[in-house]
């Protein structure tokens, strides 16, 4: 007779006669062993698993032994060692050292009012003064020139801008007129239109040759875009200019619309780009 290798399960030879108790005791080996196996959906909760930590560590892999799966994970939470289980950082080994006092150890305030000390300023609120600021500092050298108007000549050619730059005094040509106007007499002065290119806070420089001071005055009339006056200058002589400076916008072309003042005899428009 011989044994079967994994449960000892009885083989009669031909010769053997037939023990009905050899029957028998095989079916009762099956089927205590067989309770012992799980097939793909079967309860796993009271399996025992028999595995040892791999020595690198590398990604699972589908359709691999589960004592090779259990191993390679054993590897990854040994090398994390305490944080993998506590989560704390302060089991956490070669972290970087943060110096006290500084920007990580700050509030932060997305606004200009805060004076509380512990605080750093938020990026979007330094991102909008920093536009502000270059806006101005566009505006006051479009208006300056980076230096103190002292007076303006309209001539045949142009008009011209006197200013200072330290000790010296430079008289320059603004730039060559857009639209000219010219009137003889005060009555029936219809307002005019000046079409604007596409451009961002360029510089208007309106130029009114009249008889006395007066208020110069414009508005978009068509198509988008934005007109702010920047302030009137006036100059007295034997007849007095008055100019005015304005910034524009245009998005995609527009009209401007300046009415002509009392007393001009004649007017000029330059547009200078930003």
């Amino acid at each position: 007779m011989q044994l079967t290798p994994n449960f000892r399960l009885r083989k009669p030879d031909g010769t053997d006669p037939v023990d009905v108790k050899d029957l028998n005791d095989n079916m009762d080996v099956l089927d205590t062993e067989v309770a012992k196996k799980m097939d793909k959906t079967g309860d796993a909760s009271n399996a025992v698993a028999k595995f040892s930590q791999a020595g690198s560590r590398t990604n699972l892999t589908s359709g691999e032994k589960l004592s090779l799966s259990l191993g390679k994970a054993m590897k990854w939470f040994a090398d994390l060692k305490t944080v993998a289980f506590s989560g704390s950082y302060s089991d956490l080994s070669g972290k970087p050292s943060i110096p006290s006092g500084t920007a990580a150890s700050c509030g932060v305030a997305n606004n200009d009012t805060t004076t509380a000390s512990g605080f750093v300023a938020d990026a979007r609120i330094v991102k909008t003064h920093g536009d502000e600021i270059d806006t101005l500092n566009q505006n006051l050298t479009a208006l300056n020139d980076s230096g103190a108007i002292k007076g303006m000549d309209a001539r045949e050619d142009g008009v011209y801008i006197t200013y200072s730059t330290g000790a010296d005094t430079v008289t320059k040509k603004l730039g060559s007129p857009e639209y000219t106007l010219g009137h003889a007499a005060d009555s029936n002065k219809s307002p005019i239109d000046i079409t604007i290119p596409a451009c961002e806070n360029a510089l208007l420089v309106v130029a009114a040759n009249s008889g006395a001071t007066v208020d110069i005055n414009g508005n978009v009339s068509a198509g988008s875009g934005e007109i702010k006056s920047l302030g009137l200058h006036n100059f007295k002589g034997n007849t007095t200019i008055n100019m005015g400076l304005f910034q524009v916008t245009s998005k995609a072309g527009c009209t401007v619309t300046f009415s002509i003042p009392a007393y001009t005899n004649t007017m000029t428009v330059m547009f200078l780009s930003a």
